[in-house]
């Protein structure tokens, strides 16, 4: 299939074969006839990515901030390969579209057949064939052709922010700038009984929309004031649109910002009218909420009656009553075959309402991939599934420089992610689906999708005979870590976790000062950084928890350094509702009598740096910070410089180890880690010393 895509560093446009999305639970598989293009958000994120480096920091002061925190935190070279390869690469075009459902969960309410329009950057970009969850999806009433149904998604973003404004019958509201959001708002709030204006900067804008019903005037002929509520649809460098808005709204009365304009406002002028000002987000509540889109949680509709869904059919309901009509709003019809095309014709402001029109002659192909490139010669084939940005920054740059392997098939759920790893390290072909590449001819499976799929591609990749390197952790539920050490037990296998700190050069330097036949005192502190609630690595059924899927890291660590098993662990917390994994005190007692206690905390200053590493024996102390410097304490004092967190030793063991058949990191301290997170989840709901030998 096709897909629109923009490069994030040139700003090119486009039009890129991809594989077809897989079916997911809780999505549906739809064919495009036509998606809407917005012409105010997408013309502004072409003409941003098509500005140079020192004009797109210019433009978004926050990224640089972004990245000056990023430098405290990582260092110089870290963040520079981080932002270069966000800059190497894809993003999609669009997120409002209409088409035929050809798959759908049984679960859902959709089925084959169905029309339904979709939204949704992430999931109802310009493409042939969508994957999109049923929460971001609702199907078309009848009597309402495809075409206007492709503009739901656009629509819904208008009728929430006339939610914010508390449009009521009678009263007057006015648009700000008259794009085709504004202009969809006004047709909104002249359907619903408000006495509407609009008003526009652009004489052009403000004859064609008077010549399809629009109260329209020139922002200098607009006479009427004392508006109940005012939507600011322009888009503005300064806050001139805003300023407007405040100057014609009545005294307590309603402003909502739905363009992008900058809130800088004089407070006399607001405080002499008693405004209420508002910003309205998006489609409504539950867009960008990974519970509602990636789950389909709902809250009942008693509790919160408008959301995405709900949102996306009142646009299709006004529509099917003939109460707003948007064939006269488009303007353009374009072939999406010659989409890249379009962008110049998107520059000409007559352009209002405009859509890609798709060929019906698309097939889904399911296990389908795109070959492209002839599988060259090579001694190990690796394949990945879930080329995510830690696999892109600091595990496939050192095999790829490696002359004992090749690249095979990348498999990713994101076609733009999946089509930029193909072209960035020279894959054979890249796919959707991962069982393309569990029945291929890969010897090295590489895992970095997100943790909750770890435990099944892991058991499937070992049955059918794959070695496998995982990143961690290898499974966020205690059934699969069973049925994976099962595997094993009773086929063998070559399994790798990504406990990539054990090889860091630092670490290592610890080890050969340290003697192994005494037990360790050691303290490790984590200062970890604060995550939203709505992070996927903080989400349960997604990410596990910070225990499973980042502590188990420091657990390695002092299995490690000890050469011995974690025998029992105790651990407590500073809870904070259900954060408690994000501030834990952790003492991990080891088989030879060693005792490491690990501070894990979202709290902490950043210029400490994120990681410190303190262990001592019969008078001798070593310490590690960050990963920078370390100081050793002993029969002679040293101070060294040290770098990296051993990504390229560890990829260099793991291919030195396939070669030998025997991973670099053994199978019963994989385990023992692993079982050890769990251990501190049991230990944290129960207040207890738990001992491994309880799993």
């Amino acid at each position: 299939m096709k897909k629109l895509l923009q490069h994030v560093k040139t700003g090119r446009i486009e039009l890129v074969e991809v594989p077809a999305p897989t079916p997911r639970p809780g999505f549906v598989i739809v064919k495009t006839a036509f998606s809407a293009i917005s012409r105010g958000t997408e013309l502004a994120l072409v003409e941003l990515l098509k500005t140079s480096l020192v004009e797109k920091a210019r433009r978004r002061p926050q990224d640089v901030r972004k990245v000056i925190n990023m430098v405290r935190r990582y260092g110089i070279k870290t963040t520079y390969s981080l932002i270069k390869d966000k800059l190497d690469s894809y993003v999609p075009l669009g997120y409002s579209l209409a088409g035929e459902v050809l798959m759908a969960d049984e679960a859902s309410e959709f089925q084959k057949g169905d029309f339904v329009a979709c939204g949704g950057s992430e999931y109802a970009s310009h493409q042939e064939i969508a994957s999109v969850p049923v929460n971001m999806c609702v199907k078309i009433p009848e009597g309402v052709g495809l075409d206007e149904a492709a503009f739901a998604t656009i629509g819904s973003v208008a009728i929430w922010a006339l939610r914010e404004a508390d449009m009521r019958f009678g009263e007057k509201g006015l648009v700000v700038g008259l794009g085709l959001l504004g202009m969809l708002a006004y047709l909104i709030m002249d359907a619903s009984g408000s006495l509407a204006w609009g008003t526009d900067i652009d004489d052009k804008k403000v004859s064609f929309t008077s010549r399809i019903g629009v109260r329209a005037t020139s922002l200098n002929e607009l006479k009427e004031r004392d508006f109940d509520y005012v939507i600011v649809a322009a888009s503005s460098k300064d806050p001139t649109p805003l300023e407007y808005a405040l100057n014609k709204v009545r005294k307590r009365g309603r402003i909502v910002i739905l363009g992008a304009v900058p809130v800088n406002l004089d407070r006399n002028a607001m405080y002499e009218k008693e405004v209420k000002i508002s910003v309205s987000r998006s489609y409504g509540p539950g867009r960008y909420d990974p519970y509602y889109e990636l789950l389909g949680y709902t809250c009942p509709l008693e509790y919160l009656r408008w959301n995405v869904k709900e949102n996306m059919k009142t646009f299709l309901e006004l529509l099917a009553s003939g109460k707003i009509n948007v064939k006269n709003v488009i303007t353009h019809r374009f072939d999406f075959n010659r989409a890249p095309e379009a962008y110049e014709t998107l520059k000409d402001k007559n352009v209002v309402g405009a859509i890609f029109v798709y060929p019906g002659n698309v097939t889904y192909r399911k296990n389908g991939y795109v070959q492209k490139s002839p599988i060259a010669k090579g001694k190990i084939r690796v394949s990945v599934i879930g080329a995510g940005t830690f696999l892109r920054n600091f595990i496939l740059p050192h095999m790829k420089k490696m002359k004992d392997i090749r690249f095979d098939t990348v498999c990713n759920e994101r076609p733009e992610s999946g089509y930029n790893v193909l072209k960035k390290f020279s894959f054979s072909s890249f796919t959707s689906e991962p069982d393309v590449v569990l029945n291929g001819n890969a010897d090295l499976v590489v895992i970095g999708t997100r943790h909750d799929t770890h435990g099944e591609l892991v058991k499937k990749a070992l049955l059918r005979g794959k070695s496998v390197y995982v990143e961690k952790p290898l499974a966020i539920y205690l059934d699969d870590v069973y049925d994976i050490r099962k595997i094993i037990e009773d086929k063998g296998g070559f399994l790798h976790v990504g406990f990539n700190r054990r090889f860091a050069d630092g670490l290592l330097r610890v080890k050969s000062f340290l003697r192994t036949t005494e037990p360790l005192s050691g303290f490790i502190r984590v200062i970890a950084g604060k995550l939203p609630s709505t992070h996927w690595a903080k989400i349960s059924e997604i990410g596990g928890d910070r225990i499973v899927g980042e502590v188990c890291h420091f657990i390695d660590v002092a299995v490690f350094l000890s050469e011995s098993k974690v025998k029992s662990v105790y651990a407590s917390s500073i809870k904070e509702g259900s954060d408690f994994d994000d501030n834990l005190h952790i003492q991990l007692k080891m088989e030879n009598g060693g005792v490491i206690t690990i501070l894990y905390t979202e709290w902490g200053a950043d210029i400490l740096g994120k990681e410190y590493y303190e262990f001592h024996q019969n008078e001798r102390s070593v310490m590690l910070h960050d990963f920078k410097t370390l100081v050793i304490k002993g029969d002679k004092d040293v101070n060294l410089k040290v770098k990296g967190k051993g990504h390229e030793n560890e990829v260099k063991a793991l291919i030195e180890g396939m070669k030998h058949g025997k991973p670099p990191i053994p199978l019963d301290e994989i385990f023992n880690v692993t079982f050890t997170t769990f251990a501190i989840r049991k230990s944290l709901r129960e207040g207890r010393e738990v001992f491994l030998r309880e799993f």
